[in-house]
Parts: structure tokens; C-alpha cells; sequence
């Protein structure tokens, strides 16, 4: 399957962001690289919080996640009446677990986070019926107990994970690392810090409601729709990743791409550990980012999912390949 001709199609909200635009074509002695699968739709970090608060930077892009949604569903079935298909997986921190609850002493959770707007149960409901694999990361660990979440999926070839096992960070952003702990509590208090103060610099400053006052996070009302330098991408994820991939190809066993997220920093690499995969950082949908990844047997792209249908006079022209 081609993404431009059978993904994209007239979609104009819709936009190949890696490779020039265009997608990355896979060797052909790769063969098949799905396994039941005919096309893998992988969305990346979300960090969906309380709707009302200023550091939930998910809500701007909550209307063009919810047309997306319909989108695929759409697509799903299309394919599904092609005797093709078509698989979802959420790559984690789908929720933001770690910010405490400004109204409470108590941790924030998912079905707080639901209830916060309607369309983020829209969209909860939406994630179901697609199917859609959830993957846990860093941010909703506390998921990785329940049934309908898992820690990693592998379809075919095709090896997908929240990506935090590379993080440098081993004792702050590794949850399978002894001082995470220690450190998410330190770092809650600091949010209730931040929360607390938030009203008196509001007034002090005469800052406006929503403005975003928290360390460490930007407002995601500005959307974001370049490709960042590939120079700027954490280098030890990709040592991480490709060590990974030359042990699997010792051990006989040979995924040939291998998508994660966690970084917020979209990224393509097509001759990953030496030539024996290709690599996918698929972005964010926060931060003023709606980024995504789409694998067929034939190719991978990293899209982007515009807020707005952009006018016909200034969509990119897409040659067929």
C-alpha cells in the first residue's frame, strides 16, 4: 500500500512531514514487513490533563484529534470491506498522570481527566472504537496494570514502545530505574508549588487565565508544523535503539522497524543500525504538535495532522510514487 494514494487520498489535513514529504520507501528484500497488518497508524504522547487547567496542553489540539479519529474510522472500514487492515496503537502517555490535582491533595486520574470536557471522553470512546492498541509510557505508568494496556507490541517485522527505556534520564524518566520514585515525588511537589502560586503571579503580573506559568511547560496554543533538524535528536536514543536491533538480528530474530515516541521530537532515520532497520520517532500531539506515523509493508512516513483544512491554493503538491 502507498500512504499518499491510499492514506492521504484528498485528505488536505493531511501532511507527509519527514523525507521531503515524501514517504520512505523500504527495500524490497525486506519482503513483507506487517505481520496481519496491512497499515499500522501510531500515535504518538497526548498528555491529556484536566481541560480547565494550564498545563494541559493537549486541548488545542483536541477538534483535529477527534476528526482524525473519524478519519481512521472511516479508513478502517473502507479497508476492512477490501479484506485489508488497518491497526491503531496510542504509543503512551495518553494521560498526564503526573501533575497533581490543584483542587486536591490527591493524584490526578484518568476518569478525572475524561470528565474534564466532553470531547475528551469523544475521544476516549473514539480510541475504542478503532481498536486501538494502548501502550503505556512514563507519564501514565499506573496504567501498566490494567488489561487493555501493554508495554510494548510487535507486529511482523514492525516493533513498537513508549520509548522512555532510552532516556538518559535513567533516574527521572525510567520508570523501571529504583529512583523514579523518589523523583516523581519530588517533581509533584514542585507542580503543587507551581499550582499553588499559580493565582498570586496571575494577579501580580496580570497574566492572562490559561497562561502557562509551570516549568518545563509551553503553551501548545501556537501549532507547530515543522520537521525539526535530525541533528537534534537525542542521540542516545537512537545508540539505545539501534544496539537493540543488532542483538535482535543476532538472536535470529529481525524486527525491521522500530517506532517509539517519549521525545516529543518527531524523527526518521532509514538506515538505522547500519542499514538493518529504519527508525521512527513519531512526534507529539501536544505541545502545539499533531504528529503521527504510518507504516505499510511498502513504506513509513511521519504525518501531521493540520487544525484546519488548509486552503486548496497552499497544500504541497504530492507526486504519486
Amino acid at each position: 500500500m502507498r500512504i499518499v494514494d491510499d492514506f492521504v487520498r484528498d485528505n488536505q489535513r493531511i501532511e507527509v512531514i519527514s523525507n521531503n514529504g515524501l514517504p520512505t520507501r523500504f527495500p524490497q528484500k525486506w519482503g513483507r514487513v506487517l505481520g496481519d497488518s496491512d497499515m499500522i497508524v501510531a500515535i504518538p504522547d497526548m498528555h491529556m490533563f484536566l481541560y480547565q487547567s494550564n498545563l494541559d496542553n493537549f486541548k488545542f489540539g483536541a477538534d483535529a484529534m477527534l476528526d482524525f479519529l473519524a478519519y481512521l474510522q472511516r479508513m478502517q472500514w473502507e479497508m476492512f470491506c477490501e479484506g485489508r487492515k488497518l491497526r491503531v496503537v496510542q504509543l503512551g502517555d495518553m494521560y498526564e498522570l503526573r501533575f497533581p490535582n490543584a483542587m486536591a491533595s490527591q493524584s490526578i486520574t484518568s476518569r478525572e481527566i475524561r470528565r474534564s470536557h466532553p470531547h475528551y471522553a469523544a475521544i476516549i470512546n473514539a480510541l475504542r472504537d478503532v481498536s486501538a492498541t494502548l501502550i503505556y509510557g512514563n507519564h501514565d505508568y499506573e496504567h501498566r496494570t490494567l488489561r487493555e494496556y501493554c508495554e510494548s507490541v510487535r507486529d511482523g517485522h514492525v516493533y513498537l514502545e513508549h520509548g522512555y527505556s532510552a532516556d538518559r534520564w535513567y533516574h527521572f524518566s525510567n520508570p523501571n530505574r529504583a529512583f523514579w520514585q523518589p523523583m516523581m515525588t519530588v517533581f509533584r511537589t514542585v507542580r503543587a508549588i507551581e499550582a499553588s502560586l499559580a493565582g498570586i503571579r496571575r494577579n501580580w503580573l496580570k497574566l492572562p487565565e490559561d497562561r502557562h506559568v509551570a516549568i518545563g511547560v509551553i503553551s501548545g496554543e501556537l501549532e507547530i508544523s515543522h520537521y525539526p533538524d535530525g541533528r537534534t535528536y537525542p542521540r542516545h536514543a537512537i545508540e539505545y535503539f539501534s544496539e537493540r536491533i543488532r542483538r535482535s538480528h543476532a538472536n535470529d530474530d529481525t524486527p525491521r522497524v522500530c517506532v517509539a515516541a517519549h521525545t516529543h521530537h518527531p524523527y526518521l532515520d532509514p538506515e538505522f543500525a547500519d542499514g538493518r532497520a529504519v527508525y521512527i520517532d513519531a512526534g507529539a500531539w501536544t505541545d502545539g504538535r499533531t504528529d503521527f506515523a504510518v507504516i505499510t509493508n511498502d513504506e513509513a512516513a511521519i504525518c501531521r495532522y493540520r487544525r484546519t483544512a488548509a486552503p486548496a491554493e497552499s497544500m504541497p503538491y504530492r507526486r504519486a510514487i
